[in-house]
């Protein structure tokens, strides 16, 4: 089994849903009327800023409906 180091540091997760929302799920980022969105975030839930975290997860709730959080951390938790 290969593995794939965790590496520690910020986790800057409101700058990166402010991206999907911003400039993937756009037309000119392959956005297509008629289609939804499945948007995955991989995060260690540990934001540097959770406030705006919580405004850019809740900005991307209200226009898409399937969004998947999958939470990871270095470790095997039971």
């Amino acid at each position: 089994m290969t593995r794939v180091p965790y590496e520690a540091g910020a986790t800057h997760t409101a700058e990166a849903l402010a991206y999907v929302t911003n400039h993937i799920l756009t037309p000119a980022g392959g956005d297509r009327d008629g289609y939804k969105n499945v948007v995955v975030v991989i995060t260690d839930g540990l934001s540097f800023d959770p406030a705006a975290t919580k405004l850019q997860a809740t900005a991307l709730l209200s226009a898409h409906d399937n969004v998947i959080a999958i939470g990871i951390r270095n470790g095997i938790f039971y």
